[in-house]
């Protein structure tokens, strides 16, 4: 239910989550408590319905964070 938009560039990407959950803000304070990743909502960037991840940092640590963000939307209830 996830999808990516395309960086330009820079060291972090916008994860389109609006199939899950529309308000970025409650999806990413439930990622954060229930999955424990640290995101940022994309409504303070315009982008309500994504999410902003930031890929600075050990392919050992995204892979990790990628596989709680998809255990906690497989689990994800509105």
């Amino acid at each position: 239910g996830l999808s990516v938009v395309k960086p330009d560039g820079a060291f972090y990407f916008f994860i389109d989550c609006s199939q899950v959950e529309p308000d970025s803000m409650k999806f990413c304070m439930q990622l954060l408590d229930k999955g424990l990743v640290a995101t940022v909502p994309g409504s303070g960037f315009g982008m309500d319905g994504h999410f902003r991840v930031s890929f600075a940092c050990s392919m050992e640590n995204l892979k990790r964070g990628f596989e709680r963000i998809e255990k906690f939307v497989k689990n994800y209830h509105r």
